[in-house]
């Protein structure tokens, strides 16, 4: 066990002897590359000589819509189904079907006096959360709003004709009914024959046989002898009307056609010549008094009705229905429109009035245009042809006539996206996965076809993006294998973030594009706790680059291999908690942090440099002596600046112990801190020799080329220094104060320091005292200065990545 872990500490030692070497990790390099697949020619879908512009949106359909440069003529079906002419500009594409489903013609906005007239436009997009149209007439700089909507169900009255089956009444009694009844003439009370009666019905056809139709005046005066002869005075009788049965009817009726076909005598039996449509109702009550049901006829009649149907109904595009004027946005030419899908803005490609490109963003309220934010002005010097935004960064992609550039939120530039791009405009299509996913579909036109945009970029598989592909940072990190990128879009994410065992970079867009822009805009700020914790063995490892933290207890707290480049630690409780394992830092700024910049609570192999850690509420690095026997692990700050603590510029915090840590402190500007510019202090000191000995370190501290200005004690404590070509100067108390023991001061300058030395090693001789002729506030040394070339040149130890020169003082 003791033997693997002394290969394992030489493995770590040379790793990191290594990488102080090498410097930090190399910066991010994305190359991106589009091509048009699926290509289609606008002549043959249209199927017309036409020029495309280029220019297509989509739809909510999930169509396409393709924008020709001059209006061709059309056939389509109008609502009637007749075919008529029109002059169309706009078709629209199911890319599905591969078929031209519509032709749109468009005019400008109708007005009493006038029905529009034709327009010629430059871009056409789609706002989708008014459902709105807008086309943009560049030349004019007018942009027109057109109403167009997708397929809805919309239910209306319809009329309609339908048969409906209705019962005819049988033969009989229609034959009753139509003909008119005979009155009955009674002779006797008693042999008077009860109404309806067989015979009555019998003697009543009899007479009708007997006496022809002609006649009827013959009839009325044999009426009037019987009456005469009978000597009845009577009045106007009541007329009973007879009522036969279907039964009886049908029983006489047979009766009367055999005794006819004996006699050789045939009966006909006229039919109903017309017929009567009763209402159900009726014919029940007549059914009601048959002694035996009979099947009624029935026929067809053909009756109007309204029925509610749903019919699909779709806005079409025609006159325009506002016309804005941009000439007031103070542009001098306009290229392109887009949709921000994030803002909600309409985003206008642009020169201002000075010729430059710019991105001004624009918001329609009724009848106006309002510009919705300050005009972005972007760092180009080729000719813009088209905008839209990236879907997965959430970045500006300008097309130009060079190629395709990407440029951030606020316009900067980004990296050079595709040097080959040759398409005039995108859109993203909508659309559902199987398992019902959103999807965007990128389709692209030139000036003769359009088709599918195929975006490669590479190294994409080991890139991940957030928030467009990850919503968290910590779900990107959870999803990421060893080596992966994690990109992270300018934001502030209040997350609390935690790296186990593996191996990440974790950056903005600083690292593509070394625009400290980034660095500011991209926040890890939690609601306290802390920001990011780091654990791991030594084969992984976390590189920051381009990040902020703020707002936690701990920035970051490690146990592992962590790696910092300019990144901002600033308005945390402590900034950075080295606990073990190793750390690069550098180009970072540790600021306002209200307890430590830096604390090392345990032994941590460590390279600070080129950053600035000031105006923290405690120390600004301090370094717990830990107990440690491994591997020996250096602690390397170099060129950096460190100032306006309330605490030390730097503290080691000592103990009884011997550790086995190195120490250089080399090349630092330490600057008006609190306390002193250096101090090691004893927390339990000996009651017999109350000066600290530390830090109790195997080898010696060394404390070389540093500028230490305008704190009470320059150097404070210490037993163990090798204080070489140093200025100490404007200490208020004394330059340096208790540095006894082991500790070596050679070859200093001190100046203006109310004493130089009190109870140190301190040898008048072996240093100087006069003016180092500093320049400006940040302490540079004039040419004249007698610091310059004063010093012991050469490296102290042996090792050519740390150098000191042969002046005396921190140089830049």
């Amino acid at each position: 066990m003791k033997k693997r872990n002394l290969l394992t500490s030489l493995v770590l030692a040379l790793w990191i002897c290594h990488s102080f070497g090498a410097g930090l990790s190399k910066p991010l390099v994305q190359s991106d590359y589009f091509s048009i697949t699926n290509s289609k020619s606008v002549r043959e879908v249209v199927g017309i000589d036409c020029d495309f512009s280029g220019k297509i949106a989509n739809a909510a359909s999930g169509n396409l819509m393709l924008l020709l440069n001059e209006p061709v003529f059309w056939t389509t079906i109008d609502e009637d189904g007749e075919s008529q002419s029109i002059q169309a500009s706009i078709f629209e594409y199911n890319p599905v079907e591969d078929l031209i489903v519509e032709a749109y013609p468009v005019s400008s906005v109708k007005t009493e006096e006038s029905e529009g007239e034709a327009l010629l436009l430059n871009d056409l997009i789609y706002d989708p959360s008014a459902g709105i149209y807008y086309g943009l007439d560049t030349e004019k700089k007018v942009l027109y709003a057109f109403e167009y909507g997708p397929e809805q169900p919309v239910t209306v009255m319809v009329e309609k004709n339908r048969m409906v089956e209705v019962i005819i009444p049988p033969e009989p009694l229609l034959k009753e009914l139509n003909e008119p009844e005979p009155p009955v003439i009674e002779t006797d009370t008693e042999k008077e024959e009860p109404a309806g009666s067989v015979e009555s019905v019998e003697t009543t056809a009899n007479l009708e046989e007997a006496i022809p139709e002609e006649s009827s005046e013959t009839s009325e005066e044999l009426s009037e002898i019987a009456v005469e002869e009978e000597g009845i005075d009577l009045e106007e009788p009541e007329l009973p009307v007879a009522e036969p049965t279907v039964e009886e009817s049908t029983e006489d009726s047979e009766a009367s056609v055999e005794e006819s076909t004996e006699e050789g005598d045939v009966v006909v039996i006229p039919e109903a010549e017309e017929t009567i449509d009763l209402a159900p109702s009726e014919m029940a009550e007549i059914l009601e008094e048959v002694e035996e049901p009979i099947i009624p006829k029935t026929k067809w009649v053909e009756e109007t009705y309204e029925e509610a149907v749903t019919v699909m109904e779709k806005h079409k595009f025609g006159s325009a229905l506002v016309a804005y004027d941009l000439a007031d946005l103070g542009l001098n030419a306009i290229a392109d429109i887009t949709f921000n899908e994030l803002t909600g803005d309409l985003v206008l490609l642009a020169q201002d009035s000075e010729d430059h490109w710019v991105l001004s963003a624009i918001q329609v309220e009724g009848n106006h245009i309002l510009q919705s934010g300050e005009t972005i002005p972007l760092n180009m010097e080729n000719n813009a042809i088209s905008l839209f935004l990236d879907q997965t960064t959430h970045h500006w992609v300008i097309v130009t006539d060079k190629g395709a550039e990407m440029h951030g939120k606020q316009g900067r530039f980004l990296r050079l996206v595709s040097e080959t791009a040759t398409f005039n405009n995108v859109c993203a299509v909508s659309g559902m996965t199987e398992t019902g996913e959103p999807t965007k579909t990128l389709y692209s036109g030139n000036s003769s076809s359009f088709g599918l945009l195929e975006w490669t970029r590479n190294e994409e598989a080991n890139v991940h993006h957030v928030p467009s592909e990850f919503a968290t940072i910590q779900m990107a990190i959870d999803a990421a294998s060893d080596d992966d990128w994690i990109l992270l879009s300018p934001g502030h994410y209040a997350e609390n973030l935690t790296v186990v065992g593996k191996s990440l970079k974790l950056v903005s867009y600083y690292q593509m594009t070394e625009d400290l822009y980034f660095s500011d805009h991209t926040v890890v700020e939690p609601n306290g706790g802390i920001a990011l914790t780091v654990t791991g063995d030594e084969g992984s490892s976390v590189y920051l680059a381009g990040l902020s933290f703020s707002g936690a207890e701990t920035a970051v707290f490690s146990k592992g291999n962590i790696t910092f480049e300019h990144c901002e630690i600033v308005g945390n409780e402590i900034g950075l908690n080295l606990a073990g394992g190793t750390a690069m830092i550098a180009d970072s700024i540790i600021s306002e942090n209200t307890s430590n910049g830096i604390v090392y609570s345990d032994a941590t192999a460590t390279l600070l440099e080129r950053c600035s850690i000031s105006d923290n509420g405690g120390h600004g690095i301090a370094i717990n002596i830990t107990p440690y026997d491994g591997v020996l692990y250096r602690t390397v700050i170099r060129h950096n600046t460190i100032r306006a603590n309330q605490g030390s510029g730097i503290f080691f915090h000592d103990q009884a112990i011997t550790t086995q840590r190195e120490f250089r402190l080399e090349n630092n500007f330490i600057l008006e801190n609190a306390t002193a510019g250096v101090e090691v202090n004893l927390e339990q000191p000996d009651p017999k020799n109350l000066i600290p000995t530390g830090p109790r370190t195997k080898n010696s501290v060394y404390l070389v080329n540093n500028t230490i200005v305008g704190s009470p004690i320059g150097v404070l404590g210490g037993g163990n220094y090798r204080m070489v070509n140093n200025i100490i100067a404007q200490s208020s108390e004394t330059g340096i104060k208790d540095v006894l023991y082991n500790s070596a001061v050679i070859r200093n300058l001190f100046w203006e320091n109310e004493k130089n030395a009190v109870d140190s090693n301190f040898n008048a001789a072996n240093n100087r005292e006069e003016d180092p002729l500093f320049v400006g506030d940040d302490y540079i040394l004039s040419v004249r200065s007698p610091a310059k070339r004063a010093g012991i040149p050469g490296n102290l130890w042996n090792d050519t990545s740390d150098r000191s020169g042969a002046d005396i003082g921190a140089s830049r």
